[in-house]
């Protein structure tokens, strides 16, 4: 293997390492538009609560349980959405460093050169860390929906 293909894997393995918490940051924006504009909107999630007007653009930590978005104007009959957590894209990116444990066993009994199992190996423990640490830190999740368009109803 050549001193490039070796950087290859090297680099691949930093990656995937905690992909979460390398490509997201520890809080997300939710998108709010209200027809009428002009309405407030409050986010309150498990010990956390902001609020702007519509169209707002309205920040929440990822790792914020419980999350409901309260939308209203005078006048009108006020609507409420709840946020879903889900697992963002990146998370799941760990997945390749699992892979690598495989790898690595494959490659011990295939025959591959040292480089190959010690680098497939340490890519494993990295996808291993990188599921821990991106859920500790919260970057592993995301709410859903991140983009919301109410019409409110005029009030009877």
């Amino acid at each position: 293997m050549s001193a490039v293909d070796r950087m290859s894997v090297l680099l691949v393995a930093f990656l995937v390492s905690s992909c979460a918490t390398v490509w997201k940051g520890s809080d997300e924006t939710i998108a709010v538009t209200s027809q009428p504009p002009g309405a407030s909107a409050i986010i309150e999630c498990k010990g956390f609560r902001t609020q702007g007007m519509t169209p707002a653009r309205l920040t929440i930590p990822r790792k914020a349980n419980g999350c409901s978005l309260a939308v209203s104007k005078d006048s009108f009959v006020t609507r409420a959405v709840a946020l879903d957590t889900g697992f963002n894209g990146p998370y799941w990116g760990n997945f390749a460093g699992v892979a690598g444990v495989g790898l690595a066993l494959g490659g011990s009994f295939g025959g591959a050169d040292n480089f190959v199992i010690v680098s497939s190996a340490l890519l494993g423990v990295l996808g291993l860390g990188g599921f821990v640490v991106d859920r500790m830190t919260g970057r592993a999740f995301h709410h859903m929906p991140d983009e919301i368009n109410v019409t409110l109803q005029p009030a009877r």
